[in-house]
């Protein structure tokens, strides 16, 4: 008994870290795009400009 609420416990907590993980990722990876599109932006801008 105490051995599979262990397991649950350790299933739940790996799962959780799992989506902790993957929702940083997706936020790096959205502020990566943001940031690569805001310099493709500026650079666009500063081409015009001149």
């Amino acid at each position: 008994m105490l051995v599979n609420q262990i397991l649950d416990n350790y299933t739940f907590l790996s799962h959780h870290f799992a989506q902790k993980i993957s929702m940083i990722w997706v936020i790096i990876i959205n502020i990566g795009y943001i940031t690569k599109k805001f310099i493709v932006l500026s650079n666009i801008f500063l081409f015009t400009k001149y």
